[in-house]
């Protein structure tokens, strides 16, 4: 995981037209067994770094790469024991930027993702720890505005599918399947260099 962060966070300093950006969100589960646990809105934070025009025939084409942070207190459902669950997915994938005037542009975008699941329990009924990760998918629409200069305000709307499913034939009673996939509406705030 480190060697990944590390290739997110360097990688855009040798490309010639590069945005960095900080999103805040609020991360919205779509299945109801983990709303009912850990409540229905998450807090996601979240580093983008933006590769803008990497192709000079197809300039509305840009790279990304994305890494979140989310995470949520909740309470078991019958004990109202506590629980909490961490998320760290990781992106790398393709947007698509229309420019609709000077200060304004439009994108939507696609990729792969490679999440990242803690939950630590409080129970003497299930494990203190458990820890997956998988692949899933993510899209993303949204809107840049550069109020002055290099200044970039990010308004976006996404959807991420995680899906961790327990192996078919572990007789473990702490094998488990969970949809943590959900939808995201947030603000970025950023600079292009």
């Amino acid at each position: 995981m480190k060697k990944i962060v590390l290739f997110l966070l360097i990688i855009p300093c040798y490309i010639r037209t590069v945005s960095f950006e900080v999103d805040g969100s609020a991360y919205f589960p779509t299945q109801r067994a983990v709303r009912n646990i850990y409540g229905v809105v998450w807090p996601d934070i979240a580093f983008t770094a933006d590769h803008m025009q990497p192709f000079s025939a197809v300039p509305q084409l840009s790279f990304f790469g994305q890494m979140n942070y989310i995470f949520k207190h909740g309470k078991s459902l019958n004990c109202k024991q506590d629980t909490h669950i961490r998320l760290v997915p990781l992106t790398i994938g393709l947007k698509w930027i229309e420019d609709v005037n000077d200060r304004i542009e439009v994108y939507g975008g696609v990729a792969p993702k490679y999440y990242f699941m803690h939950i630590k329990n409080e129970s003497s009924f299930v494990p203190d720890s458990s820890k997956k990760h998988g692949c899933g998918a993510y899209i993303t629409a949204g809107a840049f505005f550069y109020p002055v200069g290099s200044l970039m305000i990010n308004l976006f709307v996404s959807y991420s599918y995680m899906n961790f499913s327990a192996p078919c034939c572990t007789p473990d009673f702490t094998a488990f399947s969970t949809n943590v996939s959900g939808i995201d509406i947030g603000a970025g705030l950023g600079c292009d260099f």
